[in-house]
């Protein structure tokens, strides 16, 4: 870290500081809360001043600006946010995206499909769009019900990255008793992906927790089920350092933590999911148009699977 040229300049900063002015209260040289959230606003205002009049041409010329929104929850304090993202094309033929809003869903409100709608159309109002220009938006959301329900009224198509994460999720997810079985070959050999999969999850957490991971050369990546293409890069990093788990898990007597893991699996999982994690990539482009390269890779991956 004392290494780190940008530390190593902020300490220079602050000596030089010292020198020249003498002793100082830091208080005295950081702004209050107050004066950062007037700046923010009045920032804000400026920006939204610049931008409103764009984007209110974008929708006068008709399918030039289209908005996407998303939800999640602060898992620390518990708070849903909500945030809109207006997308649209200039006089320049540039296309933009601008997040206009990132805000907290009112506190105690159920998620309903009518409550996010109210939510929405205040963001959207209070951005400075009125009901008729709000009617002319494309909605982009994921597949959740109550925010499809809430964008009803509107033109709507659900976002194509949410459903090729959706796909992969049902891919490798365990058939339920009662389901439609495959043929029972196919199954099997399904049964030996997962089990794969979920040791690679098991072992990956058994050598973070027990130090272990400071042996490998490379760093192995748990999958987060919130974040897409996060199983890949798990196996891939298991794939990556194959030997060195072999070897340390060897010496421990203590294989059976890699029992359904193999070499040729791992790389038949990587080949599978590569042009997932490409399609997830391009499709999901905030400088340039991607609604025409949905058929393209739809055509792809049917063709890849």
């Amino acid at each position: 870290m004392f290494e780190i040229p940008a530390f190593t300049e902020l300490a220079q900063t602050i000596l030089d500081m010292g020198t020249t002015h003498g002793q100082c209260n830091v208080k005295d040289l950081l702004p209050s809360g107050v004066t950062i959230s007037r700046f923010t606003q009045k920032k804000y205002e400026s920006l939204r001043a610049e931008v409103l009049p764009t984007v209110r041409k974008a929708i006068a010329d008709v399918l030039a600006c289209g908005a996407s929104t998303d939800m999640w929850t602060d898992d620390h304090r518990k708070v849903s946010y909500t945030c809109i993202t207006l997308h649209y094309v200039d006089d320049n033929w540039e296309f933009n995206s601008r997040v206009i809003c990132t805000c907290a869903f009112p506190v105690g409100a159920k998620k309903t499909a009518l409550n996010l709608k109210t939510e929405l159309l205040k963001q959207l109002s209070e951005f400075g769009l009125t009901p008729e220009e709000i009617n002319r938006l494309v909605f982009v959301s994921d597949q959740a019900a109550n925010v499809q329900a809430a964008l009803s009224q509107w033109v709507h198509n659900s976002c194509i990255a949410h459903i090729l994460n959706t796909v992969l999720k049902h891919t490798f997810k365990k058939s339920k008793e009662g389901d439609e079985e495959d043929d029972h070959g196919e199954e099997e050999e399904l049964q030996h992906v997962r089990a794969c999969i979920e040791q690679c999850k098991t072992m990956t957490t058994f050598f973070k927790h027990s130090g272990l991971q400071l042996q490998l050369k490379q760093s192995l990546k748990q999958e987060c089920e919130t974040r897409w293409d996060t199983k890949l890069e798990m196996v891939k990093s298991v794939l990556d350092a194959f030997e060195d788990i072999q070897s340390i898990l060897l010496e421990r007597g203590e294989m059976h933590r890699m029992s359904y893991i193999s070499k040729d699996t791992l790389q038949l999982l990587v080949q599978f999911l590569q042009p997932f994690k490409q399609a997830t990539e391009e499709l999901s482009g905030s400088n340039y148009p991607t609604i025409n390269l949905v058929a393209l890779w739809k055509t792809t991956l049917m063709t890849h699977c």
